[in-house]
């Protein structure tokens, strides 16, 4: 399997740093869930500056930053903002007037933090970082001293200046693509971060560092081998301390460590909670609040006071709500606070969680994770359990595939190719694949489509030269399927055949006759070299993308909803002219439907914050789906002879 590389981002799975604010609390068996709502936009982060003073952060409608922030009275008010931020991932308060907030510049989608001196009502940008590759984290220690972790050869960044000046930090230099999702620091020198990295397939990471994140050194527990990453962390002391993300085959896993993240122990999780967003640890104690969604895409929230030995799960009710973005439960031990979307992220709702009240009605389920307690299973082992995963996300039924046997198949073998974006769900795929007994490869180069001359002009900038392995894409596909002979293949691309092109010095982009003949020509030629060996090929319609405003204020030409109408209908006239066993499937209905870029689908959040990947949940969500979907384009091929 050859990997040429992956942008990981996790747009949703956001860890909070609580410093000014560490999570403290009461029994969730006395307390009850209110909701406040809906208000416009999505909602994905929280930071409290007390017990009950809070800032929510996400993005509005029309893609734009959203901060609101809590009153004395409890009341939410719209905060004001320079224009700066395309969205809020990730929020941090240490203080009563300062906070900071880390999500995407509106012009270039490279992580950038702006910070709040009157207590989150106004905000100012402070920094944006080219090399962080995306968002991932922030977490401060005082008013002056943050880390903010992102993606690439350079995810950690601190300042202790307030945000004046940033500097990397030192990480382990063996990790490809190394992911930080998750800070957190149990003291002030002691600092544990969490996400992952890409070697032949995504795995987790966990670091420690002794000096405030100024170097880090990484955990060798062989037991973080087996998750795909780890999303959140948050601490109870200074040595015990929690994390949650997700296993190679996308199921939801917890973590403990008791020295202070030198080495980890898995534990399980409830399966009613089919995908956590967010995670809060009670200090001084072993008490823990984990948050998202289930399989009925309902909100959930799940509480433990023994550190993942027994749950007592709970189900806000009364909102359009799909699912728990995150959660933070204050100091004063009397509340937490949680936010959720609707499926299309137009609408948001805060729960607030208050004491004394019966809410036995709103109790879903005690159970046991210990050893003499109900076994947790959430591992799928069939593609009938799969097709039944994929079915619960209530797409439309024209998205679904059919024939899925209730046993085991036979072996079969499976190939994504494509772009990064085909890399991206290829590697999550992996888990799933192997479930429905297929044998799983991917082949993605990055930066590359089926286009592979000329220099690009993206987000207004020309003269972008693309990777050298652009212009070779067709032997490397060739030799992949030459030397994997898949029985099916899923091929995605689309966003380098929809930006214009510098083609001998013209520009030309899609909907001139003339390049659309080149892009369905090369689009043919790749056809014929997947299906080269006997394959069935499935080729995947392209979703659409944001990758923020343009200089006038509406959406890149490449993001345009024309162009990539021209690309998909490129996509068919391909299929149609190589024929054989050749087939669409219509994943852009799948991950935006109506060509309308959506960050989540289903209650999950799906793509990264460059709004053209994948988060990891994403993928390891769309991983599930194609997997039935590839299995019966595969039996599909087998009846036409």
């Amino acid at each position: 399997m050859k990997l040429y590389g992956k942008l990981l981002a996790s747009l949703f799975l956001i860890p909070l740093g609580l410093a000014g604010c560490t999570g403290s609390t009461h029994n969730t068996n006395s307390s009850f869930w209110n909701s406040r709502g809906p208000f416009s936009g999505q909602l994905l982060a929280i930071s409290c500056i007390t017990s009950s003073q809070c800032v929510v952060g996400g993005a509005t409608s029309g893609n734009s930053a959203l901060i609101m922030t809590q009153g004395e009275d409890g009341n939410w008010t719209k905060a004001t903002t320079d224009g700066q931020l395309a969205i809020v991932t990730a929020l941090d308060c240490p203080s009563a007037d300062i906070c900071y907030a880390l999500g995407n510049h509106t012009v270039e989608p490279y992580p950038t933090v702006e910070k709040s001196v009157d207590g989150g009502r106004t905000w100012k940008f402070a920094m944006t970082w080219s090399q962080l590759g995306a968002v991932g984290t922030i977490y401060c220690f005082n008013s002056s001293s943050c880390l903010v972790g992102g993606t690439l050869g350079d995810p950690i960044v601190s300042t202790q200046d307030g945000g004046k000046s940033w500097a990397f930090s030192s990480v382990p230099t063996s990790f490809y693509h190394l992911n930080v999702q998750g800070i957190y620091c149990p003291t002030k020198t002691h600092c544990i971060a969490v996400g992952s990295s890409l070697a032949k397939h995504s795995f987790g990471v966990a670091l420690t560092s002794d000096d405030s994140g100024k170097t880090w050194t990484a955990s060798t527990t062989p037991a973080l081998a087996s998750l795909l990453d780890i999303t959140n962390i948050s601490c109870n002391s200074a040595i015990s301390c929690v994390g949650v993300g997700s296993t190679i085959d996308g199921a939801p896993a917890g973590l403990t460590s008791n020295d202070g993240g030198a080495s980890w122990r898995t534990f399980d999780l409830p399966p009613s909670v089919t995908g956590i967003n967010g995670l809060s640890c009670q200090n001084s104690s072993q008490s823990c609040w984990v948050a998202g969604g289930n399989s009925k895409n309902q909100p959930v929230i799940a509480t433990t006071s023994d550190l993942g030995s027994s749950w007592n799960v709970f189900q806000p009710g009364g909102t359009s709500a799909v699912g728990i973005q995150n959660i933070l439960c204050a100091s004063s031990a009397s509340s937490c606070v949680a936010v959720g979307t609707n499926g299309k992220n137009t609408s948001s709702y805060i729960f607030e969680s208050l004491g004394s009240a019966d809410i036995s009605s709103q109790v879903l389920a005690n159970q046991s994770t210990s050893e003499n307690g109900v076994a947790f299973n959430a591992t799928i082992d069939s593609l009938s359990q799969l097709y039944q995963a994929a079915a619960s996300a209530g797409m439309p039924a024209s998205l679904l595939p059919s024939g899925i046997p209730q046993n085991q198949v036979n072996p079969w073998s499976l190939m994504v190719v494509g772009d990064s974006t085909a890399l991206d769900i290829g590697i999550d795929i992996l888990g799933d694949a192997n479930a429905a007994n297929a044998s799983p490869t991917v082949t993605g180069i990055v930066g590359c489509g089926v286009v592979g001359s000329g220099t690009l002009v993206e987000k207004g900038q020309s003269g972008i030269i693309p990777p050298a392995e652009c212009s070779t894409w067709s032997e490397t596909y060739q030799s992949e399927i030459d030397s994997n002979k898949p029985d099916v293949v899923l091929f995605l691309t689309g966003r380098w055949e929809e930006v214009t092109r510098d083609l001998n010095g013209s520009l030309v982009n899609l909907g001139q006759p003339a390049y659309d003949n080149l892009v369905e020509s090369n689009l043919q030629e790749a056809i014929r070299i997947l299906a080269s060996k006997g394959a069935a090929v499935v080729a995947l319609t392209s979703p659409a993308n944001f990758t923020g405003q343009s200089n006038t204020g509406g959406t890149w030409p490449e993001d345009s909803t024309a162009r990539l109408d021209i690309f998909n209908s490129l996509v068919r006239q391909a299929v149609n002219a190589v024929g054989g066993n050749t087939y669409v499937y219509n994943y852009s209905e799948l991950v935006t439907p109506n060509d309308q870029f959506s960050w989540s689908v289903g209650g999950v959040s799906v793509r990264s914050a460059d709004g053209i990947h994948y988060s990891v949940a994403g993928g390891a969500w769309l991983g599930r789906w194609l997997v039935p979907v590839a299995w019966s384009y595969l039996q599909k091929s087998k009846q036409a002879g």
